[in-house]
């Protein structure tokens, strides 16, 4: 009968495991939407519960990451009163704009 050990321990599970959350974490590293210096980490944890009478044990594997955050999506609102009520836009309406084809300057939002 052959000892258990990392690679037969449940016909190689923590290995698949393993490669799932190894997969996840190259996916993390290479989004672009994500810092490309935080440390990533996978941890494998082995649980075993031994029987009463000691002659047996459960045993349960899990595997898990912990990745680098998504970086959140910011923007700018310019805030500007439209008729008394208040309006946000994402161009400032105070920056004036060139029309090239006509030669005109006029004021985004007039």
């Amino acid at each position: 009968m052959e000892k258990v050990s990392l690679q037969t321990l449940k016909s190689g599970a923590v290995i698949d495991l393993f490669n799932v959350e190894f997969e996840k974490m190259l996916a993390n590293i290479n989004d672009e939407n994500t810092s490309p210096t935080t440390s990533r980490s996978i941890t494998i944890k082995i649980e075993v519960k031994p029987g009463k009478t000691r002659r047996d044990a459960e045993c349960r594997i899990s595997v898990s990451s912990h990745l680098a955050p998504i970086k959140p999506a910011e923007s700018t609102l310019y805030l500007d009163s439209d008729d008394g009520i208040l309006a946000a836009y994402e161009d400032n309406p105070e920056q004036h704009t060139l029309d090239f084809t006509s030669g005109n300057i006029s004021a985004i939002g007039v």
